[in-house]
């Protein structure tokens, strides 16, 4: 019981929030300047107690100052998955990530090569001769 007190609140959510914490609150950003993480939220509304699911921004509950309203969850889902499907996913937009993916790739080892030279340089420095 201990260990979970110290779990995320994404361990003990109910509901699955794919974009909480990735997006930001644009009208903070505008206002204060400061990016503010639009958070998972659940209420239950009207006379059949539908669910709804939305998206609101994590200054609006601390400080009041957020006039944003919630988002619905399935529309901004929505959305970004479109997005994604029509930038990514996209047979020709393949190439150029795996391109891109490439030359990431050699530029990391690049940087890895030259730090492992210069830590073999400076322990030749340090070991002593026999």
């Amino acid at each position: 019981m201990n260990q979970n007190k110290r779990q995320p609140g994404a361990y003990k959510a109910k509901e699955m929030y794919l974009l909480s914490g990735l997006i930001v609150c644009g009208e903070c950003l505008k206002n204060v300047g400061i990016q503010y993480a639009m958070m998972g939220n659940t209420k239950y509304s009207g006379r059949s107690k539908l669910k709804y699911v939305t998206y609101r921004c994590g200054n609006r509950d601390r400080t009041k100052a957020c006039k944003n309203p919630e988002l619905r969850r399935e529309y901004i889902e929505a959305y970004v998955l479109a997005q994604l499907q029509e930038k990514i996913f996209y047979d020709q937009a393949i190439p150029v990530l795996a391109k891109q993916l490439n030359e990431y790739q050699n530029s990391k080892q690049t940087s890895v090569k030259a730090d492992q030279h210069r830590l073999t340089k400076s322990l030749e420095g340090v070991e002593a001769p026999d």
